[in-house]
């Protein structure tokens, strides 16, 4: 999410820095409307910086918070303008995204960069994104180091797979990195004792990579005890998909579930930790136009074109944060598959209309008398009867209007109030006597449910 640079009182100067891994370059711009001037040049450490921003204090004789400093977001990340803030400048970072181009400037230099940043920031045309803090970093770190580690896995996991099958070996199971499938590769036997060495390389790289993704996850949860954002990774492990706290289940079962279990911590900590704070979106659809999955439209006049999501976000939630929510769907197709009674697993919820409402189990609860009488058991008829009519389509069990069918030799229901039922409509040699049409009646009759007075 992006807000608008604001500032309650107005600078004086404008500064651009246009930075990069060895070389920053500094502009100034007046805020008396004169053209940016290019200051220099200076190394790309913060202590360069400082200096070079020192000197230029004392050559436009100004003082601290009369500049108002920018550059773009990069590689370089947040270590700067966490240190001009600390030193009691005005520094903002900027989505580059959100620049304003030119389509016919063809010219493109640091100098020609640092100016168009220090105009472009006294005209209001920038935003600024926002700073995570320095522990929210360093857990964000963590959760893309986990899946860096993970992908690395994949990889040679598909190029142990490659290796077997172009030697003619392939595994005859159903599912590849079960138990059964590694036990199957570590006991092959290859025909070269060149190749028996390349395949135990590549076994051991696996080991590796399985053994790094079981540290890093458990420097997350050790990590995640002394977050601040810990109850917001909480809340969302309460979502269906993102529940089951590993701490209430049984250790049996947690080892048997340990792959989707870990999904739930993992998931809910690269969300919090690649949103940051939450407190900045306004309104949901800020926080889905920041996550891109908002549609894009095209629309111009009277046409209107609206197409798929932009998918416009951050390069690490859209690789970290999206297949993990795509996890944890599998994690609650799974959980509802299992339907684990107890150790920690929420029983299956009744159908809809059976459960008495919290307002009448409170009543019940101080009266001691239920409100409704159970239920007699039906018969063995009465529930093939009813099985046969819940099975029933709709458009057999509803009649609508005109769409009735009436059999011969019987009168369609009096329209002054009285309705012939279903089973009155029988033609005249059917046997059996004829119920009495139903009327509405004319008085309310009383609620048998209803408790006594008093």
């Amino acid at each position: 999410m992006t807000k608008k640079v604001t500032r309650s009182t107005t600078p004086e100067y404008y500064i651009g820095l246009d930075v990069h891994k060895s070389s920053i370059s500094i502009a100034c711009a007046a805020a008396d409307g004169s053209a940016p001037e290019f200051y220099g040049k200076t190394t790309g450490s913060n202590l360069s910086v400082e200096r070079a921003l020192v000197k230029l204090l004392k050559k436009l004789g100004c003082e601290k918070a009369d500049l108002r400093i920018c550059y773009e977001a990069g590689p370089t990340g947040f270590v700067l303008v966490r240190r001009l803030v600390q030193l009691g400048y005005d520094c903002i970072v900027i989505a580059p995204s959100k620049i304003p181009q030119k389509s016919g400037d063809k010219v493109k230099t640091d100098r020609k960069d640092s100016k168009k940043l220090a105009r472009l920031l006294r005209a209001g045309e920038l935003e600024a994104i926002h700073v995570p803090s320095p522990i929210d970093e360093a857990i964000r770190d963590l959760c893309r180091a986990r899946t860096d580690a993970v992908q690395a896995r994949r990889r040679a996991k598909k190029q142990l797979l490659g290796f077997m099958l172009r030697n003619g070996m392939s595994y005859s199971g159903k599912t590849h990195w079960t138990q059964g499938h590694l036990n199957y590769i570590r006991k092959l036997a290859m025909p070269d004792p060149v190749q028996q060495v390349v395949l135990e390389e590549y076994i051991m790289e696996i080991d590796a990579a399985e053994e790094r993704v079981a540290r890093l996850f458990a420097h997350m949860e050790e990590k995640l005890e002394s977050w601040p954002r810990r109850p917001m990774v909480c809340a969302l492990m309460a979502l269906r998909g993102l529940s089951l706290l590993r701490r209430a289940l049984r250790p049996g079962f947690a080892r048997e579930c340990h792959q989707w279990l870990a999904v739930q911590v993992v998931t809910a900590m690269t969300t919090v930790a690649e949103l940051g704070d939450l407190d900045r979106f306004e309104t949901p659809r800020q926080l889905m136009g920041y996550l891109g999955i908002v549609p894009g439209e095209d629309s111009s006049g009277e046409r209107r074109r609206q197409g798929a999501i932009t998918n416009v976000s951050s390069v690490a939630f859209s690789e970290g944060g999206d297949r993990q929510l795509a996890r944890a769907l599998d994690a609650r197709r799974e959980r509802q598959r299992l339907r684990v009674q107890g150790h920690g697993v929420a029983r299956p919820v009744q159908a809809p209309g059976r459960a008495e409402p919290r307002r009448q189990r409170a009543l019940v609860a101080r009266t001691g008398t239920p409100l409704l009488p159970p239920p007699a058991p039906l018969s063995q008829e009465a529930t093939a009867q009813q099985s046969h009519h819940r099975h029933r389509t709709r458009a057999l069990r509803f009649h609508l209007g005109a769409r009735r069918r009436h059999t011969q030799g019987t009168a369609r229901p009096a329209t002054g109030g009285t309705l012939t039922p279903r089973l009155a409509r029988r033609s005249p040699g059917d046997a059996g006597p004829q119920p009495e049409p139903f009327r509405r009646p004319t008085t309310i009759p009383a609620d048998p449910r209803r408790l006594p007075d008093g």
